[in-house]
């Protein structure tokens, strides 16, 4: 005869194989939820009640998906989409750019970080937000363009201005030499020394020049690592690599995590970009930046919208760039103010072997690179925001084998928790916020198209919020539960593997 937990929850999850990489446990329970918290987890013995119970037979009880590199602000339509995903929580302000908050004509600005903030909190959340300081964005502050170093003056304005936005709350730095080539080696280490004093962490899209020295970009990061001993997630790994060079970074990187650096990865599931024209890797003569792509042609860049010049039409949405020449006319345009900067889609752009290379990496963990706005994603756009978590589990891990299900779940949520020193996130554990992602392990896949981006994922019928329903069989409930997480803690960086994730051999890997 059953027990029974005479407790009324908030919400009871039964029957649901709850997953959780922490403690390696992976069992069928129960889960009831009390005031946005995991209350209790039971075998199937007993019976929990609630007020709302959810028969999750043959679903993962997984934790709520983290969002290691986001651009987003929780607030937007497409947050909805986000956690029709699985995400529950967002680490925005990456590549060096504070985030924004879309169509928000009452903020000018994202620094202060604590105005910010107060603003999306008063918009009300659907997902959990938190933010690094862009270096970028305080640069700008400071006066300068993305081309130009900082002297000793707009320098000392710059720590300044991040120091107040870290002690605010913010997880860290980030830093963007992809974006804004004038921040050099030396002033990208001052930033970083004064976060890490303050306990944050920091994050760098590296820099990039030809594909002969993708490496030294790599070697540049780790050296800010070393000069400041900084724990530091290496953004867009594997894509922005050129020439083969996955494996030597790997092993740059294993290299310095055994002398004891605090380093990770993060990689999106995607062979593909998008990105503004007016984004300084254009400067690179389209020539060249297709050798660092690995072979991309002009025919791979599709258009986003329709392209008007002196009241012709020069390319219409959906469309593919004809030659180099077009293209380069166009973005001439727009860097001289003539017409707005518009999005190009780079197709076929990654290597998808390299993909799958680097989710083989202990340390590698997930990412979107979502740009949240309040479209409704109806027209061309790119599938990351809808699809990037459900087409890592579906393609990369149940069809390709990049690893195993438990490792799979570290990656997409409890590295992440560990790494940043999110306690109580990136776990099924009692006492931990009820941010859960109940997924079919056997069907979840992303749907998104360029020309459907719309299209919600396979396989995620909910999603719980600090214990409300975001994501309802499938559909956004309406719901605003998410939090603007303030940091208050050192970020640990943890370099501890878990044990689920111990059996790689990196060089092996490479080979």
């Amino acid at each position: 005869m059953k027990s029974v937990n005479k407790e009324i929850f908030d919400i009871v999850i039964i029957n649901g194989r709850v997953m959780d990489p922490l403690t390696r446990t992976d069992v069928v329970a129960h889960v009831g939820i009390k005031n946005g918290k995991i209350k209790s987890i039971v075998t199937t013995d007993e019976d929990l009640r609630g007020e709302r119970e959810v028969d999750a037979t043959g679903l993962v009880v997984a934790p709520g998906f983290i969002n290691m590199h986001s651009h987003g602000s929780g607030t937007g339509k497409g947050s909805a989409f986000i956690a029709g995903d699985g995400i529950t929580t967002d680490i925005t302000g990456n590549c060096g750019d504070s985030g924004t908050i879309p169509d928000d004509p009452d903020l000018g600005s994202s620094y202060p970080l604590k105005t910010w903030f107060s603003r999306l909190e008063e918009k009300g959340l659907i997902i959990n937000i938190a933010s690094y300081a862009g270096h970028n964005t305080l640069r700008c502050h400071a006066g300068l363009d993305p081309y130009t170093p900082a002297n000793n003056k707009q320098l000392l304005m710059i720590i300044g201005m991040s120091k107040k936005d870290i002690e605010e709350g913010a997880v860290g730095i980030s830093l963007g030499p992809f974006d804004g080539p004038g921040a050099t080696f030396e002033e990208m280490v001052a930033v970083s020394r004064e976060a890490v004093k303050l306990g944050g962490g920091a994050s760098i899209h590296i820099r990039h020049s030809d594909p002969a020295n993708d490496i030294k970009a790599i070697e540049e990061a780790i050296g800010v690592a070393r000069k400041t001993r900084i724990p530091l997630v290496i953004s867009h790994m594997g894509p922005l690599l050129g020439h083969n060079h996955s494996g030597a970074a790997l092993e740059l990187i294993q290299e310095a995590r055994e002398a004891g650096l605090k380093l990770a990865t993060t990689c999106q599931p995607w062979d593909s970009f998008q990105l503004n024209f007016m984004s300084p890797i254009f400067d690179i003569p389209l020539k060249t930046l297709f050798e660092i792509f690995c072979g991309t042609k002009i025919s791979d860049l599709l258009n986003y919208t329709d392209i008007v010049i002196d009241g012709k039409t020069v390319i219409r949405a959906g469309e593919k760039y004809k030659n180099i020449e077009q293209f380069n006319y166009i973005r001439k345009k727009v860097k001289a103010g003539n017409i707005p900067d518009p999005y190009v889609i780079g197709l076929n752009v990654y290597k998808h072997y390299k993909i799958f290379l680097w989710y083989c990496y202990p340390f590698t963990m997930l990412m979107n690179d979502t740009s949240d706005t309040d479209m409704d994603y109806k027209t061309l756009y790119h599938p990351k925001n809808t699809g990037s978590f459900s087409r890592f589990l579906g393609h990369y891990v149940r069809e390709q084998g990049a690893c195993d299900l438990m490792s799979a779940l570290a990656k997409t949520s409890s590295l992440a928790a560990l790494w940043l020193g999110l306690k109580k996130k990136g776990r099924v554990q009692v006492g931990c916020d009820a941010d859960l992602t109940l997924f079919d392990p056997l069907k979840i896949a992303s749907r998104a198209t360029y020309t459907k981006p719309d299209k919600s994922p396979a396989g995620i019928p909910h999603v719980i919020v600090n214990g409300v329903f975001v994501i309802y069989n499938g559909k956004y409930t309406g719901e605003r539960p998410g939090k603007v997480i303030r940091r208050s803690w050192k970020v640990p960086g943890d370099v501890l593997v878990p044990p689920v994730l111990a059996n790689y051999d990196i060089k092996k890997l490479s080979e």
